[in-house]
């Protein structure tokens, strides 16, 4: 996988290439206190490629699952947050029962 400065400090990456092209590829660095990036979807060499939301696709399914229902959110991230994320996640709203 590329190194690039821009995916220095980052939490998660998408990496996209193209089979026909397979040494040109994109990353997509991003940290938890950001949005998941969208990305367009490499498909076919003549297809159009669709813009990916995935954050919302996961958001999606998160709602649909029921996930608040199952998830502990009063109990530590694992593995855990760096001091600063921590303190951002702990003064984030929650929602009420």
């Amino acid at each position: 996988m590329p190194h690039t400065e821009k995916a220095v400090g980052s939490h998660y990456r998408l990496f996209i290439r193209r089979s026909e092209r397979p040494r040109l590829a994109r990353l997509y660095p991003f940290s938890v206190r950001q949005p998941i990036p969208t990305f367009p979807l490499p498909l076919r060499p003549d297809d159009v490629e669709p813009t990916v939301d995935l954050g919302a696709l996961l958001q999606g399914v998160y709602d649909r699952a029921g996930y608040d229902l199952v998830v502990r959110y009063n109990q530590p991230p694992h593995p855990p947050l760096g001091e600063d994320d921590a303190a951002w996640a702990a003064a984030l709203p929650t929602k009420q029962a």
